[in-house]
């Protein structure tokens, strides 16, 4: 996953994650953002296709994981170059059927 993606949250705005740093960047709603160093993929593949995102990361990323303020300019060096989209893909539709895969094949790498 590249870039940020949007998120249906009351607290958390956009979620991005470089699997090869194993950093989770979020965007609070405050506009604020955080990476989470070292986070496993199946703990992002658990948070995004959570039912309430914000329970899952008071419950398994806040002070779980090295967090560091990223200032907007530094978003690309921690998630590194947008990927270009394709043609024909409804985004939305696509992030839910992976959340879906990944709540019904725990421990299964099918988010990212």
């Amino acid at each position: 996953m590249s870039g940020m993606s949007k998120v249906k949250s009351s607290n958390i705005s956009e979620v991005g994650y470089n699997k090869d740093k194993k950093i989770l960047v979020i965007r609070f709603t405050s506009n604020k953002l955080y990476g989470y160093l070292d986070v496993p993929q199946n703990i992002v593949a658990d948070f995004v296709a959570a039912d309430s995102l914000g329970k899952f990361f008071g419950g398994n990323i806040k002070n779980n994981y090295i967090t560091q303020t990223i200032e907007e300019s530094e978003l690309l060096s921690y998630l590194g170059s947008p990927a270009k989209p394709r043609k024909n893909i409804n985004y939305p539709e696509a992030m839910m059927a992976a959340a879906d895969i990944a709540k019904n094949f725990r421990g299964a790498a099918a988010f990212f």
